[in-house]
């Protein structure tokens, strides 16, 4: 009886771990919050994904330029070329530091289920 009880919480113990798979969203290897040089940000392409499981199908890009914000819509992992000439026009803009923000990250599951899984701040330095 001990045996089964045993066996019975072990089974229990690794459906939930393996029902929390840890995933990370990421523009190739820097973290959240980093802060990144504009010409370094502009080369980047898309976002990443730590667990190579699971892909991104969208997000949400928020540039803040001089205290108003402009939103951007990808439906991929895709950074747009509408993006990248946004965030290159701040180049002009005589401006230091700017805030940029993904949003919705949605990610696909191996099972095929889409989830949002928040987003991602970083410091864009233009100077």
């Amino acid at each position: 009886m001990r045996k089964l009880i045993l066996l019975a919480i072990a089974s229990c113990i690794v459906s939930i771990t393996t029902g929390q798979t840890n995933i990370e969203v990421f523009l190739n290897g820097h973290k959240g919050n980093d802060t990144i040089a504009i010409d370094n940000f502009l080369s980047l392409q898309n976002l990443s994904v730590s667990n190579k499981n699971y892909s991104v199908v969208g997000f949400q890009l928020n540039i803040m330029d001089r205290g108003f914000l402009k939103e951007f819509r990808s439906s991929s992992d895709k950074i747009t070329q509408e993006m990248m000439n946004a965030i290159e026009a701040l180049k002009n803009k005589n401006m230091k530091t700017t805030k940029i923000f993904f949003e919705n990250i949605k990610v696909k599951t191996p099972e095929g289920n889409v989830k949002d899984i928040g987003g991602l701040l970083y410091i864009i330095k233009i100077e």
